[in-house]
């Protein structure tokens, strides 16, 4: 297992810069695994900043399931197994 982003109940933990060194990699993974048009414009629409998360978006504050959907959004395709093998689910 890579990262641990969600506590029991599924939600995001508030974060601090370690989280949020993980959650920004997590994205790059996703963006190293499925081909996106513009990564930095999807980039911005996770949240991820200048290597920090908008604790407002998805990534900052979605539930696991929210952010399975932004990814599927972006990419175009299902990330769902691919998402959960990550966080250990």
């Amino acid at each position: 297992m890579e990262w641990i982003l969600f506590d029991k109940d599924g939600t995001l933990i508030e974060f601090d810069r370690s989280w949020e060194k993980i959650g920004v990699r997590f994205v790059q993974s996703l963006l190293e695994t499925f081909p996106v048009h513009n990564k930095e414009a999807t980039l911005r629409q996770l949240g991820v900043i200048k290597e920090s998360i908008d604790p407002k978006s998805v990534m900052g504050s979605g539930s696991l399931q929210q952010i399975i959907q932004a990814f599927n959004d972006v990419t175009g395709q299902d990330t769902t197994d691919w998402s959960k093998s990550k966080v250990g689910r």
